[in-house]
């Protein structure tokens, strides 16, 4: 049926879930439920920065698995950045979500852009193949490291925000992406048949398609829903009422097409302490009181609307790139960038339960 004709009992629909998902919600758990606290940094962490967090208790930690640094040339494989901080992760017992994304110079003109030809999207698949085979269920790289605690990977993301332009090649396409998902899905699975696959976080902004197109569109192709379980969402917004929004909007488009056994994970939530005024820059008193906000918001839904996991974008700060202008991303870490903790830290271990020194 064509999207125009849909519109108005979309809507309803939408409303009416959304309704459901909010009056059903329960209240904050006592005890916080494993899985749900995570972080992602912008550089790979330190092994001290793994320690401290594993005495947080932070449950997930999710990066870029990037295609481009493990195959800088075709065929060849280079794992040692990877090697060791799945290392750190399990010594800390934080569960790894991985982002594969990023194209090297024989796939696409930049990093940023999707593999779209037949021979780059396949070189694509073996990258992704291969590293289930290391990092998965029964992976090489356990079965050279017997002396850690098991953690394999099980979750993997497929790209990063292919609703924005400047991650799909200028102009989004959801059956596009779809297509990559289902060119990565076989080969996955082939390697670990209990891997889950995770859809990239979606965000709404200017510069792209509104999840809600973006999501409902993918969902229109027939067979969608069976190539991924995981629904992710990057809801960035002025404060913890527009996170839960976005959670609800999506919890509702997967519900009009029967996909409610689906989970969520909210992939990425910041705000910032720093560079050019915006909707998302704010005080350090201001960002650790969303942060306690958004995250005890999202607990209250979390069963009804089947949230997972919330990941704080970003574990520091980082300095800006040479030439790069100021804006608020480099500056929603917990930690500035020379390593001071910011109040937002404080905020985030109180409520994990876990230590902050």
């Amino acid at each position: 049926m064509h999207l125009r004709t849909l519109v108005r009992p979309a809507r309803a629909s939408l409303a009416l879930a959304a309704v459901a998902c909010a009056l059903s919600a329960p209240p904050a758990p006592a005890s916080q439920p494993r899985g749900f606290f995570g972080v992602q940094s912008w550089a790979t962490p330190t092994s001290a920065e793994l320690d401290a967090m594993g005495r947080s208790r932070v449950d997930v930690f999710r990066f870029n698995l990037e295609w481009s640094s493990v195959e800088p040339l075709p065929g060849r494989r280079v794992w040692g950045r990877y090697d060791d901080l799945v290392a750190g992760a399990a010594r800390n017992a934080i569960r790894l979500l991985p982002v594969l994304y990023g194209s090297p110079p024989f796939a696409a003109a930049h990093a940023t852009d999707p593999p779209l030809t037949r021979a780059a999207r396949a070189a694509f698949t073996r990258f992704a193949a291969d590293a289930v085979r290391r990092y998965g269920r029964g992976g090489a790289f356990w079965r050279l490291h017997p002396e850690l605690p098991y953690f394999p990977i099980l979750t993997w993301q497929i790209w990063n925000e292919p609703n924005f332009a400047a991650y799909w090649n200028g102009h989004p396409d959801p059956r596009q992406y779809l297509e990559l998902v289902r060119a990565v899905r076989g080969p996955i699975r082939h390697v670990d048949p209990r891997a889950r696959i995770a859809l990239a976080g979606l965000p709404e902004s200017r510069g792209g398609m509104p999840i809600a197109r973006f999501l409902g569109r993918l969902y229109d192709v027939r067979g969608a829903s069976r190539l991924f379980e995981v629904v992710a969402v990057n809801p960035y917004a002025r404060d913890e009422r527009g996170v839960v929004g976005a959670v609800r909007r999506v919890r509702a488009i997967m519900d009009r097409h029967r996909d409610r056994r689906t989970p969520i994970i909210v992939t990425e939530i910041g705000w910032a302490t720093g560079g050019p005024p915006g909707p998302f820059r704010t005080s350090l008193r201001a960002q650790a009181s969303l942060l306690t906000r958004s995250y005890a918001s999202v607990l209250r839904l979390r069963k009804r609307c089947r949230v997972e996991t919330v990941v704080w974008f970003s574990w520091r700060d980082r300095a800006l790139y040479a030439g790069e202008h100021d804006w608020w991303a480099p500056h929603t870490g917990l930690f500035t960038l020379a390593g001071k903790a910011k109040p937002a830290w404080r905020a985030f271990v109180g409520l994990t339960g876990g230590s902050a020194l």
